[in-house]
């Protein structure tokens, strides 16, 4: 699994390639929008070509914490908002109190080569996303000529609300594996 560099920007990319094989990956696109993050080595599009960030801008909400020994999590307050709102509000309570926080310094990790160059990727864009801006991420997955699949209305928990969509998406990518 590789993570990208990061930048100064006001929002940052992660990504996360699984590799079944020489030719086949499958790789995850999210954006960070959190104040100081860095967007990685790779050009990232300007914001102009993908749209305005927008609809809601994590990174100035408050809902992004970080502790004092340098790990990030979302207020659990506003978990729901963010992170997960196409489900009950007892499903997200529930994430929120058991979320593992993420060491901050994760994002400065260096990639050198982005998997999706030289392999098929697949992308899932959850069109309701609060925390991931869908237009970036439709833009990062035309940018890597993705095997796209877009849920309407799902939120960034769309592997929780909608578990079927993502499990066919993992299933199509794997058989493709060699």
């Amino acid at each position: 699994m590789g993570y990208t560099r990061p930048s100064s920007k006001p929002y940052g990319l992660l990504c996360r390639t699984l590799d079944f094989g020489r030719r086949r990956s499958i790789t995850f696109h999210a954006v960070r929008l959190v104040g100081n993050s860095k967007l990685c080595q790779r050009r990232a599009a300007p914001i102009r070509e993908v749209g305005s960030l927008g609809r809601v801008d994590l990174s100035k909400s408050g809902a992004i914490r970080k502790t004092a020994d340098g790990f990030t999590y979302l207020d659990p307050a506003q978990f729901h908002k963010y992170f997960a709102a196409d489900l009950s509000a007892e499903q997200a309570a529930f994430m929120a109190r058991s979320q593992v926080p993420n060491f901050a310094d994760n994002f400065k990790a260096v990639i050198t080569t982005a998997a999706w160059k030289s392999k098929p990727s697949w992308m899932l864009v959850a069109a309701k996303d609060r925390t991931i801006n869908s237009d970036i991420e439709r833009w990062y997955a035309t940018r890597a000529n993705s095997h796209k699949v877009e849920v309407s209305g799902a939120s960034h928990a769309v592997y929780v609300s909608r578990p079927k969509e993502v499990a066919a998406l993992i299933e199509d990518a794997a058989s493709h594996a060699r």
